[in-house]
Parts: structure tokens; C-alpha cells; sequence
């Protein structure tokens, strides 16, 4: 059977235990495909387009083809609804939508990929369409080619738009190669801009619809790469670059009357990201325009259609924003007043000259819901959630716990308490990636999850982590395997004396990246501190890692030092990392293991979890091994996370078996 059909035959059957008037307790709820994925508003702002994932008899279909509504933004009255049927076997057309904007008054952009079934053949291709938003009317400006449904299809992503010239601007992905194109929405007309390599991410144009920057990922994929043209994209220079995984450098806006940009990044003299000025014709920051004095900032937010900054955002324990303008300010804070005070919230969208704010909101125990702004009538109106088959009743509420290292380092971690016995439970520890990352008091699918199925969870935030500025993160270089793998330690210790786990509570630890190296190293080097370890694209061996780049090659050398940086303080000597190895230990692991790898992670290749699963196998320990096909070291995919999900549970279920629900639990959140 075709694997296509297969999906939707097994969609089929599992779906009755889905549907839209039963609370779900399945992996898909908490982090696989939304019901509302996307959202935007018209330019007048009276009106807003839904891109909503497909039912089929008021069921929720993992693989579906999707649903486009418009409704007044006022009172949420349908307008136009465009619903597809469901023809498998006979001749038909279908659609998955990937996003949608409305730039035009008469017309919505979206891309999608089409499915054209004619008997027992099968094709698919990317295309760019517009749709009209009275009559529902498609009308396609760009496609691919049709391919075998065993192909990958990269859809094209828009760049801008011009209301007065009635184009939009894509990138679109050829063989070898991504062309920047503008089409005119009512002619179809192309113009090509510039032609790049398949490594470009994307493009930002000045307000003649011209290319000034364009943004490629490394031949390595570890450094994101700026280049400048000051000449309409005929000629382009590198002007910086760094690596994304543990360095901010976000672009905000542009403006062409002073050639000047405005990010989201932090100076190399600068303790705190913060939001600058920034030449690309000549790499260097300019005036500072917003700093926080103890957090980074993490992003910051446009008017639509201007260059006039709205607000910047930064995360304490939850989102908090500096605005602005005294106006804005004001609006801010009574949209906080009309929220939980558990509440983030960040406007989403918002119409042309903002009479109209799409806010998404979520919480710890809420994974989302969207809201609409009419400040014409001072009206907040709920759209939908995103994910409503969640109890939220049952979610489980983090806190917040502080603690000490043995040197007097401040940390913080949060811990979420199981829903089916609090106080009880087995611990899951679960660091985060980067290292230069970190974790909030907002909605985590993992983490709610466990706790739904009968677990404790504890997230760390280590020296080294990254949002609580460089002094901080430099405590980590040179720390894997040592002060860092304490910090968690340490972390858990301090739930023990805060009576929130008992010392003989069973545990475990999960991470992914360098989560996957912690759980790893705990597991090794301190095998009777943890009963099972689940490693995501985890590192395994040090020096390995760094001999995956290139020292003679120039952008490999940048990338290199950086992680030698990270790893050893600069030092670079093998015998000194192999020695902070997870792999180098694997004669003292007792922990069963369940290794997860991305068969395309260019970031932490294959081989540290491959290598690492031989030498356990031939150690006469415990290991299991899952690779996915297609997936790089980040995973955008909501199927891929929510079957990753579902071995991981699977594992954790056989190795720590989850405390049973008592008959007088209610949750772990209060009402």
C-alpha cells in the first residue's frame, strides 16, 4: 500500500479516540500538528483568514487536508470557508497549506503542496497561490514540478510584499539553487531578483523591493552568514557572521534613508543582548536603543508597514516587554490586566495602520490561544485555541525553585509536579540544548506531557545557560562534565530538600543536543545517580565532534574554536576531552539507554549516537537506537516530534514505570 494511503487509513482508525468532544491524553495533543496554525489579518484590519488543520466527521486528522475560513474580526461571523472532501481512492486534488498572509485588501498569499490522485497514481508539488477572500476563488502564480509523493518538496517562502506594486516577493527553491523572485499578484509576472546557493535562509529587501541582505547557513551548517549588496543584489559581500545556536543575531527592520538595520544581538563588549543599530556594509553596531541590566533580550516587534519599533521582549520567568510609545505602553498593560497573570503573550499579527492586534497567548498550563484586538472597539476576542483537546484542568503548574551551588553560584530551575500523584512521582531531569539556551514559565509539551502520564520534571538552568547575559554563559566554557553536570545535580539535590522528591524517588534523565550530552555523561559518570538515560542527537565523544570540521577551511575554523571555547575554555587537547567524554565512561554505565539521532543533523552528526550505541552494545549494556530518516538536528516537523514522543514514553514507560493515578487526584493545577 502506498505510505500516503497508509497514513490516512491509520489516521482513520486511531481517530475515533480523537474526537473534537474528548479530552486527549495522546502525545499528538501536546506537541503534534495545532488545530489553528496559522492566522492572519486583512490590511483594514476588519477581518482575518484562518489556516486550520483538517476534521473529517468532527474528528482531528494527523494527516488531513487543511481548512482556509475568513471571518469578521469583530464578531467572528464566518465569511468564507473553504473545506476539502475527502476522495483517497478516486480522482481528486487536494491541499496542505503551510501558512497564510493577506498583504492586499482582495487577496490572500498562502503556500501549500498539491495532491493530485488519479487512480493508483500519486503526485505532488509546492505551490505559491492567491486566494479571494469574497469568493474563495485560487489562482496559482508559481509551482514546482510534479513529483512522486516520495519526494521532498521545499515550498516557497515569502519575503515581502508591495501594496503599491501589487508583488510579493518569494524565495523559491530550484535544484541547485534559490531564486528570488517577485511576481505580480494580478498578471503573474516574474522578475528575478538574485539567484543563490540552496544553503540560502532567506532575504531582506530595502523599501524599493531591493535586495540588501541575504542570510546563508555554512557549508557546515554550524554559522549563519550575512552578506551585504549595495547595488540591487549584483554583487554581494560577507560582512559577519555567527553561530545560531548559541549567539543572537535577529534582524528587526530596515531602513533604506540610513542604510541602517535594527537586531536583536549582543556586542562582543556588551554583557547583555540588547536591541542596536547595526551597518551591514560594514559589520560594525551602532547606537544601543534598549538593553535590559540582568536579562538578554530575545526579540522585539515592528509596526506592519513601517519601521516604527512597537516593543522588545525579553524573558525573566515570563515574557516581559519594553514599549515603545506611551500609547502603546498603555494598551500593553491593559492587555495584561485582561489576562491570567500566569499569562505570555506577543502580537502576532496586525492589520496596516493597527487598528486590528492578532495576540498569541499561553501559559505553563495553557499551550495557546489566539485573540484579536479591535482598538476601535476596545474589544478583546477570543479566536480559538490552539491545541482545545487538552484538559486544562489536568495540566500541571511549574515553580519556580532556587538554589546553590557549593561555591555560592545562584541558579534556578523548574519543576513541574505530576498530575497523577504530586509528591510521588518517578523524576524526570531534563536539561536543555545549546547549552547557550534555556527554559521559561511558558507552555512545554514534553514536560506537560510526563506529568500527564504520571511523572515529575525537573528543568535546570546551569551555568553556561544562555538569556542571563555573557558573564554567566562564561562560566560554563570549559565546565562539560564537570561544574555544569554538578549544577543539575545539584539542582536535584535542592528538590529534595524543598520536600518536592524524596531521595528514594526513582529517576531518570532526557535531553536533546547538548540535554543529550548531559544525560549521557550523567549516565556514565555517575552511573548509580540515574535509573534510565534518553539521549536526543546528543554528543558522545568531544573530540570527534571538533574533528568534523575543517581547521583549514576558514568558516570550519571559526566554528571549531567556538566549540573548543564552549567545551574546554579554548584549550584544544584531545586527551583532555575524550577524558570529559560520555563514550570514554561506557564500561561504568548501568542505566539502560535509548539513543535518538536525525539521519541529516549537520550540527552533532550521526556518528556520536551511532558510536556510541557500538561501544554499549559491545560493553554488554543496555542501548536502544532510533534514527530518523529526513531529519536534521532541529525538529520542525510536529509528526516527527510527536512519534519521537511516543518511543520515548514507550521506553520510559518499560525502564520507570509512571506512578498510578490516585483516585483523588484532580491535576496538579488549581482551577
Amino acid at each position: 500500500m502506498h505510505p500516503i494511503l497508509f497514513k490516512l487509513l491509520v489516521c482513520f482508525v486511531l481517530s475515533f479516540a480523537c474526537s473534537a468532544n474528548v479530552f486527549a491524553d495522546y502525545p499528538a495533543a501536546y506537541v503534534g500538528k495545532a488545530e489553528l496554525r496559522d492566522i492572519a489579518v486583512s490590511p483594514d484590519g476588519t477581518a482575518l483568514v484562518l489556516l486550520k488543520t483538517g476534521h473529517q466527521d468532527d474528528i482531528v486528522q494527523k494527516f488531513g487536508w487543511d481548512e482556509i475560513m475568513v471571518e469578521d474580526s469583530a464578531t467572528g461571523d464566518t465569511r468564507l470557508e473553504i473545506k476539502q472532501t475527502y476522495t483517497y481512492y478516486s480522482k481528486s486534488v487536494n491541499w496542505l497549506y503551510d501558512w497564510v498572509s493577506w498583504p492586499f485588501d482582495d487577496t490572500i498569499l498562502s503556500s501549500a503542496v498539491e495532491f493530485t490522485v488519479s487512480g493508483d497514481k500519486f503526485k505532488s508539488r509546492s505551490v505559491f497561490l492567491t486566494i479571494n477572500p469574497e469568493t474563495g476563488e485560487k489562482k496559482v502564480l508559481a509551482a514546482s514540478r510534479k513529483r512522486n509523493l516520495d519526494k521532498e518538496l521545499d515550498s516557497p517562502k515569502l519575503i515581502a510584499s508591495d501594496a503599491e506594486r501589487r508583488e510579493v516577493t518569494l524565495a523559491i527553491h530550484k535544484k541547485a539553487s534559490v531564486e528570488l523572485v517577485s511576481i505580480n499578484v494580478d498578471t503573474g509576472r516574474q522578475r528575478l531578483l538574485d539567484t543563490a546557493n540552496s544553503r540560502t535562509l532567506t532575504w531582506l529587501l530595502d523599501d524599493s523591493m531591493r535586495p540588501v541582505m541575504r542570510i546563508e547557513k555554512s557549508k557546515s551548517g554550524g554559522l549563519h552568514q550575512y552578506y551585504s549588496s549595495q547595488d540591487g543584489g549584483r554583487n554581494w559581500t560577507l560582512r559577519f557572521q555567527h553561530d545560531p545556536l548559541n549567539e543572537g543575531f535577529y534582524p528587526v527592520s530596515y531602513s533604506s534613508k540610513n542604510n541602517k538595520f535594527i537586531v536583536v544581538s549582543r556586542p562582543a563588549d556588551a554583557e547583555h543582548a540588547g536591541l542596536y543599530e547595526f551597518d551591514l556594509h560594514t559589520g560594525q553596531f551602532g547606537k544601543q536603543l534598549f538593553s535590559d541590566s540582568e536579562y538578554d533580550l530575545s526579540s522585539a516587534r515592528k509596526r506592519r508597514g513601517s519601521d516604527d519599533l512597537l516593543y522588545s521582549a525579553l524573558w525573566k520567568d515570563k515574557l516581559e516587554k519594553h514599549w515603545f510609545t506611551p500609547e502603546d505602553a498603555k494598551l500593553g498593560r491593559a492587555i495584561d490586566s485582561a489576562l491570567p497573570d500566569e499569562a505570555n503573550w506577543s502580537v502576532f499579527d496586525m492589520s496596516l495602520h493597527g487598528q486590528a492586534w492578532v495576540i498569541y497567548v499561553s501559559s505553563p498550563i495553557n499551550p495557546g490561544a489566539y485573540y484579536v484586538l479591535r482598538n476601535d472597539l476596545k474589544r478583546l476576542r477570543k479566536i480559538s485555541d490552539a491545541r482545545p483537546h487538552i484538559d486544562l484542568s489536568t495540566t500541571s503548574m511549574p515553580r519556580r525553585v532556587d538554589y546553590q551551588t557549593a561555591e555560592g553560584l545562584a541558579l534556578r530551575g523548574y519543576f513541574t509536579p505530576s498530575t497523577r500523584s504530586p509528591g510521588h512521582a518517578p523524576l524526570i531531569v531534563m536539561p536543555h540544548g545549546g547549552p547557550v539556551s534555556r527554559d521559561v514559565m511558558d507552555w512545554d509539551g514534553w514536560a506537560q506531557y510526563f506529568a500527564h502520564r504520571g511523572y515529575a520534571v525537573f528543568q535546570p538552568q546551569f551555568r553556561g545557560s544562555g538569556g542571563f547575559g555573557q558573564t554567566f554563559e562564561r562560566l560554563g566554557h570549559g565546565e562539560w562534565g564537570r561544574a555544569m553536570q554538578q549544577d543539575i545535580a545539584d539542582g536535584v539535590h535542592a528538590l529534595e530538600q524543598a520536600g518536592l522528591v524524596s531521595p528514594d524517588q526513582p529517576r531518570s534523565i532526557v535531553g536533546a543536543s547538548y540535554g543529550g550530552y548531559a544525560a549521557l555523561a550523567a549516565a556514565t559518570m555517575t552511573p548509580d545517580a540515574y535509573q534510565c538515560a534518553i539521549s536526543y542527537a546528543g554528543v558522545s565523544d568531544l573530540p570527534r565532534m571538533l574533528r568534523q570540521y575543517d581547521p583549514s577551511d576558514a568558516v570550519d575554523a571559526f566554528v571549531r574554536n567556538i566549540w573548543t571555547q564552549r567545551m574546554n575554555n579554548g584549550r584544544d587537547d584531545e586527551t583532555e576531552l575524550w577524558h570529559r567524554s560520555p563514550i570514554s565512561y561506557i564500561e561504568y554505565l548501568k542505566a539502560p539507554v535509548f539513543l535518538i539521532h536525525g539521519t541529516e543533523d549537520e550540527i552533532v552528526h550521526m556518528d556520536q549516537t551511532t558510536a556510541f550505541y557500538d561501544a554499549a552494545v559491545q560493553a554488554g549494556k543496555q542501548a536502544q537506537i532510533l534514527l530518523l530518516d529526513h531529519t536534521g538536528h532541529q525538529i520542525y516537523s510536529d509528526d516527527t516530534n510527536t512519534d519521537l514522543l511516543v518511543a520515548m514514553n514507550a521506553f520510559l514507560v518499560q525502564c520507570m514505570p509512571p506512578a498510578p493515578k490516585t483516585p483523588t487526584t484532580n491535576g496538579a493545577n488549581l482551577p
